[in-house]
């Protein structure tokens, strides 16, 4: 399919259909349209990100302007078991294998990011934590 400026379509509409639309109900139909049928041109992004402080309560970051969805935030350490009822230090050999298993993993994307996931929150132009990470890693979509 061709790419075709959005305002071609609104000539296009009155000269093969006979629908004739005003530009605000026409911009308002095409960006609707655009946002639902996913045509969007995407890249992907890796970005490290240090939370700061909220007098409100929690930490947060601010969004990058073009960020449009997030695919994931991870911290810079993995995930392993940490508790034992058989054991004082459980998650001391969990640790060694994880990052054994990281660090001979063969040519990774440059938008792998490792880790533990981290829950989140979106408020307005900010991604909300529950706990002070010291460096996240925020993949996503702009």
């Amino acid at each position: 399919m061709n790419k075709m400026p959005m305002y071609t379509a609104l000539t296009q509409l009155d000269e093969l259909y006979g629908i004739q639309l005003d530009e605000d109900t026409f911009e308002t139909y095409a960006i609707s349209a655009y946002n639902k049928i996913g045509n969007k041109d995407y890249r992907t992004y890796l970005l490290k990100a240090h939370p700061e402080s909220d007098p409100e309560g929690g930490w947060f970051v601010n969004k990058p302007c073009n960020m449009d969805e997030i695919e994931a935030i991870t911290l810079n350490f993995e995930s392993a078991q940490e508790t034992s009822a058989t054991s004082n230090y459980a998650g001391l050999h969990n640790h060694e294998v994880e990052q054994w298993i990281e660090a001979n993993k063969r040519i990774p994307n440059e938008l792998y990011i490792s880790g533990k996931f981290v829950k989140f929150k979106e408020l307005g132009d900010r991604i909300y934590f529950t706990e002070p990470y010291r460096e996240v890693n925020i993949l996503y979509k702009g």
